[in-house]
Formats: structure tokens, sequence, C-alpha cells
């Protein structure tokens, strides 16, 4: 049987979006995997094209970003929606500009990111809290590093705190 776009899905890829709303000015946690896993995201070049298009969403009052990790093969993300944007049309915008510019990074063609996206709506500042550190804390847990702040792809890393809302979220609690 020959491979088709449809045996390429992880399981229950289709589910992702079962039961998905969008809340403004609601925070979430996100996670995008690359297309058959990859590991070729943890590069500075890479790292750049994804960090540019979340701080042009943050630029623009469409997030407000309070963590990022930057793995090999995928990213985690926890922002507030602070736009008229929902969830799923600011992940197609991400997906869709860091695709196109990491494909020809990559001189590759065809689909970068896998369907669909995870995520999971932070009920308090307590569960923020657990999600910043779960995300910062994921290089340390897949052995790159010994401490979270030593992964340079990470908002844990002290060169990166110029991209973080953290001053806005600490305002509006």
């Amino acid at each position: 049987m020959s491979p088709s776009p449809e045996n390429d899905r992880p399981p229950h890829a289709k589910n992702l979006r079962e039961g998905r709303w969008s809340e403004q000015f609601a925070c979430y946690a996100v996670a995008k995997c690359l297309a058959r896993r990859r590991p070729i995201l943890a590069e500075r070049s890479p790292t750049e094209i994804i960090l540019a298009s979340l701080n042009y969403f943050r630029q623009n009052d469409i997030i407000r970003l309070l963590s990022f990790c930057i793995m090999p093969d995928h990213y985690h993300a926890v922002f507030f929606l602070i736009g008229r944007q929902s969830l799923a049309e600011v992940m197609a915008g991400l997906g869709k500009y860091t695709a196109r510019r990491l494909n020809l990074l990559f001189r590759h063609q065809g689909q970068f990111w896998e369907e669909g996206f995870f995520d999971h709506r932070c009920r308090d500042d307590d569960d923020i809290e657990e999600r910043i550190t779960y995300i910062e804390h994921n290089p340390v847990r897949a052995n790159l590093v010994a401490k979270a702040e030593d992964w340079l792809f990470s908002s844990a890393h002290p060169s990166q705190t110029g991209l973080l809302d953290r001053d806005w979220y600490a305002r509006m609690r």
C-alpha cells in the first residue's frame, strides 16, 4: 500500500479540533509539531523565523506571549489571545508564515507542519505558571541541557526576555 497524506497523520489528528473554542483574553498553551517529526528546528535560523512570527502577533496586539520553547521537532508557547482572531486563526497564521519561510530555508516543498495543533486553555494563574514551567523545562527532560535557562531557544534563556509580555501579565493579575 502506498503512503497517503491520511496515513502520514498522527493517530487521532482529526480529533484535535473537537470541542475547541476560543475565548478573547483567555490564556492558551499550544504545541505545534513538524510533519514527520524531523529534528531540524533547534538552530538559530529556524528559531529566528518562529520567534519573528510570534513577535509579529505580539506587536500587532493579537497575542501576549508569556513563554515559548522551540525543540528540535516542535515548539510550545503560552499566550493570551487579545485580538479579534480566534485561536485557530492565530495558529493558522503562525503555521502558514513559518511554513513558507522554513520551506525556503531548508529548500523543502510541501507540508512542513503536522496538521492541527495541541492546545490547553489555562484555567487560572496556577495553571499558567505550571504550563510555563513545564514548557521551559522541556529541554531538560529531553536531556538537551542541564538547566532550563541554558536552552537558547526558550523563554527561560536570559537573552529571550525581550520577547515576553510577563510585565503585562503581572499588571493584569
